[in-house]
């Protein structure tokens, strides 16, 4: 019968865990507090359709993508995206589940996987931005709206490559200031609207040939 948790630095299943017992009401009922981000934060950061729907209100740019629920009509989402796509399953660790897939056959076995390890049975099918970089800003936040960069990553393998499997360089050697001002602003308003007390990352896409950035996912692991 704990006091309080504090779900950023219990990982992912911390987060899971949160989420299900304030879900179930178990917080609740036994008077225990939930200390830093808020878990409304929490679930809009890992339910892939309610931070798009955060981003779209803010007027941010996202990857085309759409949240599926079973295969078909995940089959029928990237008929019409056309392959490569990406699956991101929701409220996983480390990518679980999740991959490029270039055919039907691929796509059916990897979303039936990504499904199984999402916690909610949601799996986001996305857009491939295939030879775009892909970069990500690690803040913290206080309660007066006090932020700062804790980390700025670049990443040497391109978007598709999951953040974990990827060589990365702290700090951004080959990105230029003026974007690295843009990348930290948008996390800055995104972590607002959120009202995210404590770390998130915000990981985003970026195409040197045409300078347009889009942001990919948050995720509020400490």
């Amino acid at each position: 019968r704990p006091d309080a948790i504090l779900p950023n630095l219990g990982g992912q299943n911390g987060l899971n865990l949160c989420a299900l017992l304030y879900k179930q009401g178990v917080l609740n009922r036994n008077g225990v507090k939930i200390l830093g981000t808020p878990v409304r934060a929490i679930t809009n950061s890992e339910d892939r359709v309610a931070f798009k729907k955060i981003l779209t209100d803010l007027r941010i740019e996202t990857v085309p993508s759409e949240a599926c629920y079973g295969i078909d009509e995940a089959l029928a989402c990237a008929k019409r995206m056309g392959y490569p796509v990406i699956l991101r399953p929701a409220y996983t660790m480390s990518g679980a589940g999740g991959g490029i897939v270039y055919s039907d056959d691929e796509l059916v076995e990897v979303f039936t996987r990504g499904l199984k390890a999402s916690l909610i049975g949601q799996v986001l099918v996305e857009q491939s931005l295939h030879g775009w970089q892909e970069v990500e800003l690690e803040i913290l936040r206080d309660e007066q709206n006090h932020m700062i960069t804790v980390g700025a990553v670049e990443n040497v393998d391109p978007v598709g490559i999951h953040t974990g499997d990827s060589l990365c360089v702290s700090p951004m050697m080959t990105i230029p200031k003026d974007v690295q001002g843009v990348l930290q602003q948008t996390a800055y308003t995104i972590m607002e609207a959120m009202n995210v007390t404590g770390s998130m990352t915000v990981q985003f896409a970026y195409d040197r040939h045409t300078g347009r950035i889009v942001v990919i996912e948050g995720n509020m692991l400490a």
